[in-house]
């Protein structure tokens, strides 16, 4: 259970904390079913008083120990999140179970150091009254180990399921007026195929639609694209390199980001991105179409030259015409 969790925030504290943890759980719980099984299993003479008060005493100090590393270990998976997440939740459930065990724990420790202060011998009436004092805070502490297993099967809400990514890009994309706010990112951010991944950090409301539309300059030959994101509140959507978004031409391309809410209103947000040559080189020419003016030939092979015309005293020069590569 201690290696249980290695992910999240500081994990190498977290498992120190877990072997802390559990190792004072167990005296604590494992000493109640040892000490009531085994030891008051019957009246008996001072071996058996000498065992009872060192595992009362031993057991005060595991219970202090097991609640706050308890305490902490949850503050490092869950945060300020504990009502809001079904892990939270059976924190919230297992945390009353571990009250009741400790009021339990407390009461018998005090009980027992005032009946066996004075005695050398343990009574057949004493064990068998300590016997179901420590058999309740037993069965308290098997409900305790159930949510501390059901708790295993559930993710907590600091520790992300979703893999780390690195790319080569993120522009960060907000939107003041509604609060929306976002990041876009690219890898490897060059012509060609190329990874997307969209993370929400803020919306003011759930989301019904969320597009990004990637443009190239104005007037290049690129093409752009549109990419539907499915996502409706705080979250990531990735698409992989292997059918990520394709960019045609380098240069520098404009991110927008369009989101629909529930309440109707729609926030629009931009940014840009740069978009590098396919071998990773930064773009050294535009891509934007120059219009090169040329004369036009004649089929003889001579030049046509442009003529003037005076039209009610105005002259009026016709161009020639012009053509693009």
């Amino acid at each position: 259970m201690a290696f249980s969790r290695l992910d999240g925030d500081l994990v190498v504290l977290g498992i120190v904390i877990d072997l802390i943890h559990i190792a004072s759980v167990g005296i604590w719980f494992g000493g109640a079913v040892l000490v009531g099984r085994v030891v008051l299993a019957g009246p008996g003479p001072a071996d058996l008083v000498k065992a009872t008060r060192n595992y009362t005493q031993l057991a005060t100090t595991a219970l202090v120990v097991a609640v706050i590393s308890g305490v902490a270990q949850t503050y490092r998976l869950v945060g300020g999140a504990v009502l809001n997440s079904s892990y939270g939740r059976v924190v919230v459930v297992k945390s009353i179970a571990v009250i009741v065990m400790a009021f339990v724990a407390i009461g018998a420790r005090s009980v027992i150091n005032s009946k066996l202060a004075r005695r050398e011998t343990m009574s057949a009436a004493h064990a068998d009254r300590f016997r179901r004092t420590f058999g309740t805070e037993a069965l308290i502490g098997v409900v305790v180990l159930a949510f501390s297993g059901w708790l295993l099967s559930l993710n907590p809400p600091k520790v992300s399921l979703i893999p780390e990514m690195t790319y080569a890009v993120t522009v960060p994309i907000e939107d003041a007026a509604s609060g929306f706010v976002a990041e876009v990112s690219l890898d490897p951010s060059r012509v060609g195929l190329n990874g997307l991944e969209v993370l929400v950090i803020e919306t003011p409301a759930p989301i019904t639609d969320l597009v990004v539309e990637f443009d190239p300059e104005v007037g290049s030959y690129g093409r752009g694209t549109i990419q539907d994101i499915p996502l409706t509140g705080r979250g990531v959507a990735r698409l992989p390199l292997g059918t990520g978004l394709p960019f045609d031409v380098p240069g520098t391309w404009s991110v927008t980001v369009t989101v629909s809410f529930e309440t109707g209103l729609t926030a629009v947000a931009n940014g840009a991105v740069m978009i590098y040559e396919s071998d990773g080189s930064t773009p050294t020419s535009s891509t934007t179409l120059p219009a090169v003016p040329t004369s036009i030939v004649g089929t003889t092979g001579s030049t046509i030259v442009p003529t003037t015309t005076v039209l009610d005293g105005v002259d009026d020069a016709t161009s020639t015409e012009t053509t693009t590569p």
